[in-house]
């Protein structure tokens, strides 16, 4: 599940980009379970809530029905991305709409 928040996936999993949050990161636990590798593995919701709760990269909600990193700079680069494509979408014709990934920092 870590896998699915870490830099090298959310730089082109653009779905779940377009999932989080744009106030607070949070992704649902319900779309997670969705995904096919979790899919593959028969993973249960209560199975899922267990590794997220065990996670020191991920965090839950007090609900429990959402999840985010818990990590907040790195939780805010995403965020404020999402934020920034989400902008530049609603301002642009159909074919400029996209979800962009946050800058690169120069080696």
């Amino acid at each position: 599940i870590e896998f699915y928040f870490s830099t090298n996936n959310l730089d082109r999993d653009v779905y779940l980009r377009k999932h989080m949050d744009t106030s607070t990161g949070y992704v649902p636990i319900g779309l997670m379970v969705e995904f096919s590798q979790v899919k593959k593995y028969r993973t249960s919701i209560p199975e899922l809530l267990e590794v997220i709760g065990g996670s020191k990269k991920l965090e839950m909600d007090a609900t429990r029905k959402v999840v985010r990193l818990r990590d907040e700079k790195e939780r805010k680069k995403w965020v404020d991305a999402n934020v920034k494509a989400k902008e530049a979408e609603a301002s642009a014709t159909p074919s400029q709409g996209g979800i962009a990934s946050p800058p690169r920092k120069a080696p």
